[in-house]
């Protein structure tokens, strides 16, 4: 991908890397963040494509994947509105883009059955509900992750319509009434983000709410772009991971090229599939890649640590971040087996 570090990106990213130590070490409001690199252009919506976008989101997880998470879950929270919703989520929308609410891409579950369904698989429950009583939606239900959930974020999520036997897109404001956000505690990383659980108990929010795109066509037409933005920050936990040693003279020196090689195979798949995230027809190509950035940032976060030796080993070390950071990735949805299982159904149905 080509480097898109124009002086105002680059001056957001070296904020974010100075602010990653306390990122990591304590609770760090990252809404300024959010709100510089936004103004800088990095990953506005109309200021750069696709691979452009991820490329910033790559340097910012070089950086601190805390931050690079976090802006990922906003940035598809833009892309959901901006692309599949409608004049109800304009104001929303705006917010969004200008950075002044987050969003929470609540999207795992909804992602989850749409894979099940094109597999033929028995689909697992979305986990909230929503009826119709008059012009609201009455919501009842809960959310086991979610991550930017400040009080003023905009929450994107699937919801079951028992009524139809359907399911819908849902965009609303977090502190409705009849929601309760549940912290996240003891994270082994991550613990900048806001991340946490969500219970629905009789939440009414206006029934122009949902997005007007069918559940299923918004799923297909913004998964590539998930999985393209979702490897970006993989990928450039990886190739942090990489810089942070030195492992000419060592009896890594061999796995560490090996290493650099697949990460520069990987990042420009990443651009030219990102290129074209848009159209996303070939779905496997983004799976596989989501899986290969995931285990080269394990990989390379483990190999900093062979390297580095015992100091590396003290919490607060730069190492010893990426390394609880990068134990995330294989639980992040989707998950490494649900990557595994999902690309197995499209080879056998292929």
């Amino acid at each position: 991908m080509t480097a898109v570090r124009t002086d105002p990106v680059r001056a957001a990213i070296a904020a974010v890397a100075a602010d990653a130590a306390q990122v990591d070490a304590t609770e760090v409001d990252l809404r300024p963040r959010l709100r510089e690199v936004l103004t800088s252009g990095g990953l506005h919506r109309g200021a750069a494509g696709v691979a452009a976008q991820a490329e910033v989101l790559a340097q910012l997880a070089e950086e601190c994947m805390s931050t690079a998470f976090s802006f990922w879950g906003h940035r598809m929270a833009l892309e959901y509105l901006d692309r599949f919703g409608g004049p109800a989520q304009a104001e929303q929308l705006a917010a969004l883009v200008d950075g002044s609410r987050p969003g929470v891409s609540a999207m795992a579950a909804s992602f989850r059955r749409q894979a099940q369904q094109a597999a033929g698989a028995q689909p697992t429950p979305l986990g909230v509900t929503a009826r119709r009583e008059g012009e609201e939606l009455v919501l009842d239900g809960f959310l086991p992750y979610a991550t930017n959930l400040h009080t003023d974020a905009v929450l994107v999520l699937g919801v079951e319509l028992p009524e139809t036997g359907g399911a819908a897109i849902l965009a609303l404001d977090l502190d409705t009434p009849g929601i309760e956000v549940r912290p996240a505690t003891d994270l082994l990383a991550l613990g900048s983000t806001r991340s946490g659980s969500v219970r629905l108990t009789g939440a009414r929010v206006p029934a122009s709410s949902t997005l007007p795109t069918p559940f299923t066509e918004l799923l297909g037409g913004a998964r590539a772009t998930f999985l393209a933005l979702q490897s970006a920050f993989c990928l450039g936990h990886a190739r942090g991971s990489l810089a942070a040693f030195d492992a000419a003279g060592t009896p890594f020196a061999t796995e560490a090229q090996e290493l650099a090689a697949e990460q520069d195979r990987l990042t420009v798949q990443l651009g030219e599939l990102a290129e074209d995230a848009y159209d996303g027809a070939a779905i496997a190509a983004y799976l596989g890649l989501r899986l290969a950035t995931m285990d080269s940032a394990q990989h390379s976060a483990q190999l900093a640590l062979c390297v580095t030796g015992g100091r590396a080993y003290t919490r607060t070390h730069p190492v010893a971040r990426r390394l609880r950071e990068s134990a995330f990735l294989p639980v992040q949805a989707p998950t490494k087996g649900q990557l595994l299982w999902e690309l197995q159904s499209l080879s056998s149905t292929g």
